[in-house]
């Protein structure tokens, strides 16, 4: 279950170890950079391109770039802000037929650059595209490891992929989207979906604040997910190995998937309302009245309790309501709570 992750453990453990080696060496006075297969380990300050420039009007943007961050900034002009090592391949841009291109040289097949002592600000590599068009008509980013924040930017069509590192986003419009990771966390807040999002992530967390979704799918192998104060009219959640957690929030059709990790929607939640949690608890805070409500509840190992009285076997409830819940669990306790 955890072998991706044990691995890149492993690896982290041993770029630390030759780390330490590369400073150990510099202290006796060897190089200064460890350059190898496009590995640089920098011990200190090293050479930065640094280029700010304003730029022309565009309404699509493609970047292609591997760095330690960049940003998508709302602003009153277009211009952009790169500062990276010219230990790094070399970041070129252009605009043609009103589309914003970004681009690294693909000359390395690894581009990674880790400095010592804490990772000296100093040398960190990033960009900054600062946005002035309200609403852009696509956004797609593509990167293997740099973090990404987008602030205030708004794209019809969003695309980002990302391998390992995180992304935060904050106040997006659109009308639709997907973000696909392998390892790291998603920060969403303030956002607004037209139509469909999707979002994948391998290993790490997704956390979603204050925002409404018309079509939310999720899919994560292992970690949690959090939804906040947020208005998804249908969604599909499928986690392999962690939590589901959806707090003050509304839905008007739920289907959830678990393998093992433990289930709680509190808020309201009309429609089809379907949860099926084969290793873990269930538990359900609803805004609405029993009577509102049909439901079958189906649990193989575990109890079961609604309003607080426990209950054996499968217990089905039919009040012909067009709010349905079913849940279906194998091992473990199930417990749902209507409004009294």
């Amino acid at each position: 279950m955890k072998y991706s992750k044990l691995v890149i453990k492993i690896a982290v453990i041993i770029i630390f170890a030759g780390t330490i080696m590369a400073f150990i060496g510099y202290v006796m006075g060897g190089k200064t950079n460890i350059k190898s297969s496009g590995l640089y380990i920098s011990t200190k300050n090293v050479n930065h391109i640094i280029k700010n420039e304003e730029l022309g009007e565009f309404n699509n943007v493609d970047i292609d770039v591997n760095l330690d961050y960049i940003e998508l900034i709302k602003s009153d002009k277009n211009k952009i802000e790169l500062n990276y090592s010219e230990d790094l391949n070399k970041v070129d841009y252009k605009i043609d037929n009103n589309n914003l291109t970004i681009k690294q040289e693909s000359k390395k097949l690894v581009d990674i650059n880790i400095n010592l002592f804490g990772f000296m600000e100093e040398n960190k590599s990033y960009m900054k595209l600062y946005i002035s068009e309200s609403e852009l008509e696509n956004i797609k980013i593509n990167s293997n490891y740099t973090d990404i924040k987008i602030e205030g930017v708004s794209g019809n069509v969003v695309n980002i992929k990302c391998d390992y590192a995180n992304l935060d986003v904050d106040n997006l419009n659109g009308k639709s989207g997907n973000i696909s990771m392998k390892d790291g966390n998603i920060d969403l807040s303030n956002i607004k979906i037209e139509d469909t999002f999707e979002l994948k992530n391998s290993y790490g967390n997704i956390g979603i604040s204050n925002s409404q979704f018309q079509n939310l799918i999720s899919n994560i192998n292992d970690g949690n997910i959090e939804i906040l104060n947020s208005i998804i009219k249908n969604s599909k959640i499928t986690n392999d190995y962690g939590n589901i957690n959806l707090v003050d929030s509304y839905s008007e059709g739920i289907n959830i998937y678990c393998k093992d990790g433990r289930v709680e929607l509190d808020g309201s939640f009309r429609g089809y309302t379907t949860i099926d949690n084969k290793y873990g608890n269930v538990e359900l805070d609803l805004d609405n009245y029993e009577k509102e409500y049909g439901y079958s509840i189906v649990n193989k190992y575990g109890s079961i309790k609604i309003n607080d009285v426990s209950m054996e076997g499968s217990i089905i409830n039919n009040n012909n309501s067009e709010n349905t819940i079913n849940v279906n669990c194998t091992d473990g306790n199930i417990n749902i709570n209507f409004e009294k």
